[in-house]
């Protein structure tokens, strides 16, 4: 999404008070719903978050961005780009969107978008944040 404003409050509960309304319903036994309408918190979101501690698996909160590359992934390409130009190769748009699906592909990337497979080449939207995290 190019533009995107955000509409909702939800996925803004912070960890640590998730974390106290977790331990009263583990710990002291407490009923689900009853900490979370005290708490002002969605009762779904405490209840999977009380099922990810029970299964022992680290919970994370809120929304996170689904990234192709990581950051030393994307300085790797940026410093190779900003090479390429400094000995008066620059490449094209397209041409490092092309980049950018075969470096996904060479890494063997598990979250690469299913139009990336489609087009073999990656989206204009990702070349613009592209650009926007990495100004130089």
């Amino acid at each position: 999404m190019r533009n995107y404003k955000r509409k909702t409050e939800r996925g803004k509960v912070s960890i640590e008070l998730l974390q106290r309304a977790a331990d009263a319903v583990i710990k002291d036994g407490r009923k689900l719903k009853t900490v979370a309408r005290e708490l002002e918190i969605c009762h779904m979101t405490l209840f999977r978050f009380v099922k990810k501690l029970k299964a022992g698996v680290t919970p994370t909160v809120g929304y996170y961005s689904r990234q192709v590359f990581n950051q030393d992934q994307e300085k790797t390409l940026a410093d190779y780009l900003l090479k390429c130009s400094s000995i008066y190769f620059g490449l094209l748009p397209e041409e490092v969107r092309k980049l950018a699906y075969s470096c996904a592909v060479k890494f063997d990337m598990p979250n690469i978008p299913v139009s990336w497979h489609r087009n073999k080449e990656a989206g204009s939207d990702w070349f613009t944040s592209f650009l926007k995290r990495n100004p130089s």
